[in-house]
C-alpha cells in the first residue's frame, strides 16, 4: 500500500522525463550543423576534444527569444543566455579565451525552435579581429571604471528604505 504513491507520481513524471531529446554532435570535421529543437532539448557537443552541452531551457515566441542553458566541461556553474532570432552567441568550451563555437537562433516558435552551430577556426576574423582601415591598432586595453546601473540603483533603494523606515519609527515614536 505505501508503494502505491511512488508509483503513482512515477507514472505522472514518466512522460516529463520522456519529452526532451538529446542530440550528439561531433564538431571536430564538420562545417556547422542545423538543430530542430523543441523546448527542453539539449545538443550534445564534441569540439576540440571537450563536451559541452546546450539546452533550450525557455522559448518567448512573443519576444522571438530563446534561453539556453550552456554546460561546459569542468566549468564550476551553466551559464545562462538569451538568444534571439538572427542573433549569434560566441562560446568558448574550453576555457582558452578563443571562441570555439556560434550558435544562431534561425527560427523561433512554440512548437519548434531552428538553432545552427558552426564552429570557428583559430585563424577567423572572430578571434583575431583585424582594425578598420585608418584606425591605430590598440595593444593594451583600458580599464573601465563606470560603475554599473544596477549597483547604483541597489544602493539608491536601499537608502531610501532605510529613510523611510527612520521617518516611519520617528513618526511612531511621537505619538506614543
Amino acid at each position: 500500500m505505501k508503494a502505491l504513491p511512488i508509483i503513482f507520481i512515477f507514472i505522472l513524471l514518466a512522460p516529463i522525463a520522456l519529452a526532451s531529446t538529446l542530440y550528439r554532435e561531433d564538431f571536430s570535421n564538420i562545417q556547422s550543423q542545423t538543430f530542430n529543437l523543441q523546448e527542453k532539448d539539449a545538443i550534445s557537443v564534441f569540439y576540440d576534444n571537450t563536451t559541452a552541452e546546450i539546452m533550450l531551457n525557455d522559448v518567448y515566441p512573443e519576444k522571438s527569444s530563446v534561453k539556453l542553458t550552456l554546460f561546459i566541461e569542468d566549468a564550476a556553474t551553466p551559464q545562462y543566455v538569451s538568444l534571439k532570432t538572427n542573433a549569434n552567441l560566441y562560446v568558448d568550451i574550453n576555457k582558452d579565451r578563443v571562441k570555439d563555437l556560434v550558435i544562431r537562433a534561425h527560427y523561433i516558435s512554440m512548437n519548434n525552435t531552428i538553432l545552427s552551430i558552426t564552429p570557428i577556426k583559430a585563424d577567423d576574423e572572430i578571434n583575431n579581429p583585424q582594425p578598420a582601415a585608418g584606425t591605430a591598432e590598440k595593444t593594451a586595453e583600458e580599464p573601465q571604471t563606470t560603475k554599473s546601473p544596477s549597483l547604483q540603483t541597489g544602493i539608491i533603494i536601499t537608502a531610501s528604505v532605510i529613510a523611510l523606515g527612520l521617518i516611519i519609527y520617528f513618526l511612531l515614536r511621537k505619538k506614543h
